[in-house]
């Protein structure tokens, strides 16, 4: 059985017990893979899996062997709850404006570079998100910008 459904190693505040349950009984009758399982987890639990009370029992003989040499839990842990963070605020419609966006997205690629470098490299490079992000053209003023947004459509773009 992978370390992620031990029960020995996964406290109950993490992954919550009926859902490892039927998790581990949908894993060995075979109706779901264990991709399918990791795919269901939500944000939060990755969050409490680099909490500083389990480096001990998860960070250190497990999740920092994902990571380059010398990569710090204590980042790692910034990191995804700064992410966590923000994909709340986004989800409830919360304002976003007053965080520094353009240094979230660079945290999202270290993260996703330490996990995984070429994958960062192609988000780099096909992501809109960071013209988005650019500083407002010089003559134009927030108060304009927020008049015109009302019968304005929000811009799609790809992170």
């Amino acid at each position: 059985m992978p370390w992620l459904l031990n029960e020995a190693l996964i406290p109950v505040e993490i992954f919550h017990e009926r859902y490892a349950q039927r998790t581990r009984r949908e894993l060995a009758a075979g109706r779901i893979s264990l991709s399918d399982a990791v795919e269901n987890l939500n944000f939060g639990f990755w969050r409490q899996l680099t909490a500083e009370r389990h480096e001990q029992t998860i960070w250190r003989p497990y999740l920092r062997r994902l990571f380059p040499e010398r990569t710090r839990r204590v980042r790692v842990h910034a990191v995804v709850d700064h992410m966590v963070v923000l994909r709340n605020l986004v989800q409830h419609n919360n304002m976003v404006v007053n965080l520094d966006l353009r240094t979230r997205w660079k945290e999202m690629l270290w993260l996703l570079a330490c996990l995984d470098p070429t994958i960062a490299a192609e988000r780099r490079q096909i992501s809109t998100l960071p013209g988005l992000l650019s500083p407002q053209p010089t003559g134009v003023s927030h108060a304009d910008d927020r008049s015109r947004s009302r019968n304005r459509r929000l811009p799609v773009f790809r992170v």
